[in-house]
């Protein structure tokens, strides 16, 4: 880790941090998920902080954030009932872990 940047460290510390909460998380309710799916999981959240930190330093020095565009769909009253229950499982299943960067 020498010769890493600044950047390349929190990353991996990102990524490290990742694969520990999937694992504990995947032992807690008896399932082993794969490397390949832990990375995916890993850059997901490595490139979301990317985009919340440069909203972050824009609004910071006055600049409009970046605006994604978003469809705007009407969801039935059964498909909203079911993104919450979604939501309330995924809820429950991260309940207690943290992530913690170190550097």
């Amino acid at each position: 880790m020498e010769g890493l940047s600044h950047e390349e460290k929190l990353r991996l510390s990102v990524l490290r941090d990742v694969s520990k909460i999937c694992q504990e998380v995947g032992g807690q309710i008896k399932m082993e998920l794969e490397k390949d799916v832990i990375n995916l999981i890993g850059e997901l959240i490595w490139k979301k902080m990317r985009v919340i930190s440069q909203d972050l330093e824009h609004f910071a020095n006055g600049q409009q954030c970046v605006k994604w565009p978003i469809r705007q769909r009407r969801k039935s009253a059964k498909a909203k009932k079911k993104l919450q229950r979604s939501y309330l499982e995924l809820g429950k299943t991260l309940q207690g872990s943290t992530i913690m960067l170190r550097v």
